[in-house]
């Protein structure tokens, strides 16, 4: 089972990994990314059920259909009901196919981080590998993704190398992620915080003004505090501030602002120490000193780990305190609706909201 802070780091990856740069280019025409169309199942299976729960209707294949996945059905379609009456969520693709966990029926994203022993960036290439290994030396922070290889051999020939890694998988990504075992063994609080995370980001992808594209570290920390801020509204409303629930939902909520800061200061920190003119050892030294803080907390933290939260922590802080300056769901949502997308006006804007009154 996954739990706490591995949930919302396998919500969603359409947003990509590391930050990149921002475009310049201001002249590109708005295309939307995705169009809203009727839903159609991608099951593969020669009996369907479907189930209508509260205008959103679920697929399971007959054979995969049980009292526990109709349950998780009603839970997410009370959740996707919230979602359109309170912020105007479109009707979206997510979470509406049951999965067995067939290869054939889920996909697996394997992302590995590799960075230099001392470099640390939120900037980085990425490389697509397609059934193939990797056993190239790289001189820059780089994200390696796959759909076929699971990475643990490259993980090994990096770390044996002197690299820092870090690695996840995230099973049935999104846009469209399905339920699926993995989802399935997420507590309750979880399972509403990532259907409303990531109808948060087909919300965004169906009406922004400016796309939030994978170069723009944007959405995703303004998806996960609505994430959040939305599912604390959605536990309070059914079942009371003093519910277990809401309590679980509010320390998930914390623990991912305290960890989103031990990343930023990481790397802010680790970014000094580079460069620094003192010797490889000197350097270590220091570094694991840095590197302390975060593990005493129980978070692992490296170069490489930094590269892939980054897109999730760099602004979350941020966009926390307009949270927290606007705790109204509806008025927050229609703030978070027009954050621009560029990283460094999308900062202003946040910094703005979160801080005009004082």
């Amino acid at each position: 089972m996954k739990t706490g802070l591995a949930a919302i780091v396998a919500a969603s990856f359409l947003f990509g990994a590391c930050s990149g740069k921002d475009t310049k280019n201001k002249n590109v025409p708005i295309v939307p990314i995705v169009q809203p169309v009727a839903y159609q199942t991608r099951l593969k299976c020669s009996n369907i059920i479907k189930k209508e729960i509260q205008g959103t209707a679920f697929y399971a294949c007959s054979e995969d259909y049980s009292p526990e996945v109709q349950e998780v059905f009603e839970l997410i379609g009370d959740v996707k009901s919230y979602g359109k009456e309170t912020l105007g969520f479109d009707d979206s693709i997510n979470y509406r196919d049951y999965r067995d966990g067939n290869p054939a029926q889920v996909n697996t994203l394997f992302m590995l981080g590799v960075a230099p022993k001392f470099q640390v960036s939120v900037d980085c290439r990425v490389l697509f590998l397609v059934d193939n290994s990797y056993r190239t030396l790289i001189e820059e922070p780089t994200i390696f993704r796959s759909l076929s290889d699971n990475l643990l051999d490259e993980k090994e020939f990096y770390e044996n190398s002197g690299f820092d890694t870090g690695r996840r998988a995230c099973m049935d990504f999104s846009p469209g992620g399905s339920i699926n075992p993995d989802f399935m063994g997420y507590p309750p609080e979880e399972k509403i915080f990532a259907v409303l995370h990531e109808d948060w980001h087909y919300y965004s992808l169906l009406n922004s003004e400016q796309l939030f594209g994978p170069e723009s570290s944007v959405d995703e920390p303004v998806a996960t505090v609505m994430g959040f801020a939305s599912a604390m509204d959605y536990l309070q409303a059914h079942y009371g501030a003093d519910s277990e629930l809401y309590k679980a939902e509010a320390a998930l909520f914390e623990k991912w602002r305290v960890y989103s800061n031990l990343v930023n200061n990481s790397y802010i920190e680790l970014s000094e120490l580079y460069s620094r003119d003192i010797s490889d050892a000197e350097k270590e030294r220091l570094k694991q000193e840095i590197l302390a803080k975060s593990k005493e907390a129980g978070f692992k933290m490296n170069n490489a780990v930094i590269m892939l939260q980054s897109p999730y922590t760099e602004l979350f802080l941020i966009a926390y305190d307009v949270y927290t300056a606007h705790p109204n769901i509806k008025e927050l949502a229609e703030i978070m609706s027009m954050v621009p997308a560029t990283k460094e006006e999308a900062r202003v804007y946040l910094q703005l909201q979160a801080y005009s009154d004082y």
